[in-house]
């Protein structure tokens, strides 16, 4: 399970940077992010192909289906992992209807996607500029 969260908390990070750097060149826009993560990528591979990646990072998967029954066939690791599954199905098929989300978070980033950058936006509702996108 290690593995799992070393590798969201890489991505996440790559996430981050990728959306820093690419405004920072004036290119936050789909070239841009493909073109970021194809070399991070790359870089990875090259990194764990010469080092084996970090101490831990086994890839074995015989026995994998046994250890997530045992690990997921309790009552409430079961209840969270379903819980899961619907609120990322739940996100993927229903557009955001709350007020917060239409009126601040969407707007502004497609604005700074449009411009293909992050910039402080004059718009007629200042709270645009005040809370976090959280993207």
């Amino acid at each position: 399970m290690a593995i799992f969260i070393k590798l969201w908390i890489l991505v996440s990070a790559a996430c981050v940077a990728a959306g820093w750097i690419l405004s920072a060149v004036h290119e936050l826009n789909t070239l841009g992010y493909a073109i970021f993560f194809a070399v991070a990528g790359l870089g990875f591979g090259i990194w764990v192909r010469r080092r084996g990646g970090p101490a831990g990072w086994k890839w074995n998967t015989h026995g994998l289906a046994r250890r997530w029954r045992r690990r997921f066939g309790r009552l409430l690791p079961m209840i969270y992992v379903l819980a899961v599954i619907i609120v990322i199905v739940g996100g993927a098929l229903y557009p955001p209807r709350n007020y917060d989300a239409l009126t601040y978070r969407v707007p502004r980033i497609l604005h700074w996607w449009t411009d293909s950058s992050w910039h402080w936006i004059q718009p007629p509702n200042d709270r645009m500029n005040w809370s976090g996108t959280v993207f």
